[in-house]
């Protein structure tokens, strides 16, 4: 097997990868890595290289590329859902708010059906921002939760904390 990063790997990927390969070693045990460490010293490289070539290798043996770019498909496609889900609950309201045409709209009505589903959701958010603390927000749990179900992949089952660890580190989460 070839020790380098494949070219579609970014820096996000590849950070992605070295820390799901961490968070499993970290509740499994040690992986099989002879082969792994020849390779990274093969490559050379300061530490953080030679810890991100391992991983990265042991990532493409054990199908972890392919388990993230399966969990990535996922998350594409619950965020489609997430915002098809968005814009017919946004219709419907607009729908129900004006009516039929058939009948004069009360626009006392139409304003607080509209902008009721706004201010329910942004007085959500803000108790979940004050309450959560650092667990993240409701709708960010919700699309990993979803992306984790459309993935359904086992090899997959570290790739989602794996991101929010990186995330995390990176001060983007």
């Amino acid at each position: 097997m070839i020790a380098r990063p494949a070219p579609d790997l970014d820096t996000l990927d590849r950070l992605w990868l070295t820390e799901a390969v961490r968070l499993r070693e970290e509740h499994a045990g040690p992986l099989e890595d002879d082969e792994a460490n020849r390779q990274a010293r093969a490559q050379g490289g300061d530490l953080p290289a030679l810890i991100e070539q391992r991983a990265l290798w042991l990532a493409r043996r054990d199908g972890l590329v392919e388990a993230l770019l399966h969990w990535r498909q996922g998350a594409r496609l619950g965020g489609f859902v997430l915002a098809l889900l968005a814009v017919f609950t946004g219709a419907g309201l607009a729908f129900a708010a004006l009516g039929d045409g058939q009948r004069p709209v009360n626009v006392f009505w139409a304003l607080g059906s509209l902008l009721g589903l706004n201010l329910l959701t942004l007085l959500g958010w803000l108790l979940g921002l004050l309450f959560a603390g650092d667990s993240g927000g409701a709708l960010g749990r919700l699309w990993l939760w979803l992306s984790e179900k459309l993935a359904r992949d086992a090899r997959a089952a570290q790739l989602a904390p794996a991101l929010l660890s990186v995330l995390h580190q990176r001060r983007l989460g």
